[in-house]
């Protein structure tokens, strides 16, 4: 079995190098003669439309939250930084 490893020249040649020269122990694991199994094919049918869209809805919901989150800790930021310079100003 060859490995084929690439140089980093600028040429881009790869140079072969034979895996019983790397680890002279080294033997191709057995593989088990079993099925192949295959994924279960999923449809687009309306359940899976209602679901999609029940997710869209959710994060969309939970953008709108996060952007009133931001909008309130700025307008405390604010608040914070207007209080401290009065109190250095006066």
């Amino acid at each position: 079995m060859l490995l084929k490893l690439q140089s980093n020249t600028a040429t881009g040649f790869g140079v072969a190098v034979s895996i019983s020269l790397l680890c002279p122990n080294y033997r191709p694991r057995e593989k088990i003669n079993r099925p192949i199994l295959r994924n279960r094919r999923r449809g687009n049918d309306i359940d899976s439309l209602q679901k999609l869209q029940t997710i869209r809805q959710n994060q969309m919901d939970a953008i709108k939250v996060v952007q009133f989150l931001i909008k309130r800790e700025r307008k405390k930021r604010d608040i914070t930084v207007c209080s401290a310079n009065s109190l250095v100003n006066a």
